[in-house]
């Protein structure tokens, strides 16, 4: 390393240049550069950092909600006030629990189910925060037939981003009660730069197929986003 420099957190700062703390500076044009580490840094204006290739480093993935519209998506599917759904899998965010429970509203009932307790307790604080009352978490495997305790059956199981084996189904499908709906939501096959690796991925025909040897009927499919495929089936 040339003389004067000096390396913080895999950073090379030239001498001539000064860090201060933000109570020393006034009148001089600040930066706040973050670094991956999470250190703040004030470092005057002129003081010039190079990351080459910085989008490769840290590209940039898109939100939940950026990726799919959950309420459009539950409205084209069928969703309707006064109806229980449930969401099999639903993560901390709870995307679709809330989105289905400001559809299905009071009347309404909205179940948010997934083996990690830390989830739930997610969706719970934001069940508490939006005062979404008609929403309840359940802990269960949801490859595991029987697992879910949830009884008198729901309008509407959802499948999100899942990718679902059989077993998984045959779960989804003892929830839904006569005639309501099976919605799956998962990610096209096509590359992406963010999502699980394209071998993992569930075609939509095999979920077609898995649906059809458990007797379910397909409703409607369509592009649920740019990197999504939506799936309803009717039992």
């Amino acid at each position: 390393m040339a003389a004067g420099n000096e390396k913080i957190n895999n950073f090379t700062i030239n001498s001539k240049y000064e860090i201060r703390n933000p109570k020393q500076i006034q009148k001089t044009k600040i930066q706040k550069f973050k670094t991956f580490k999470n250190l703040n840094l004030d470092i005057v204006s002129n003081f010039d950092i190079r990351i080459s290739n910085f989008n490769q480093i840290m590209p940039y993935i898109p939100s939940g909600g950026e990726l799919l519209n959950p309420r459009e998506i539950l409205e084209t599917a069928g969703l309707k006030e006064g109806m229980v759904a449930i969401d099999m899998g639903c993560g901390t965010q709870g995307h679709f629990v809330f989105a289905a429970a400001r559809i299905v509203g009071d009347k309404g009932k909205v179940y948010g189910v997934d083996i990690l307790k830390s989830a739930l307790s997610g969706v719970e604080s934001q069940a508490k925060l939006q005062g979404a009352k008609n929403v309840k978490t359940i802990w269960s495997d949801i490859e595991v037939y029987g697992a879910t305790k949830i009884f008198g059956g729901a309008d509407m199981v959802m499948l999100i981003n899942n990718l679902p084996k059989e077993a998984m189904m045959r779960e989804a499908l003892r929830l839904v009660k006569p005639g309501g709906k099976l919605l799956a939501v998962d990610w096209k096959t096509s590359a992406a730069p963010f999502g699980p690796p394209s071998k993992d991925r569930i075609p939509p025909e095999v979920i077609k197929g898995l649906a059809g040897n458990l007797g379910l009927k397909l409703e409607k499919e369509w592009n649920a986003g740019k990197y999504h495929f939506g799936l309803v089936f009717t039992k």
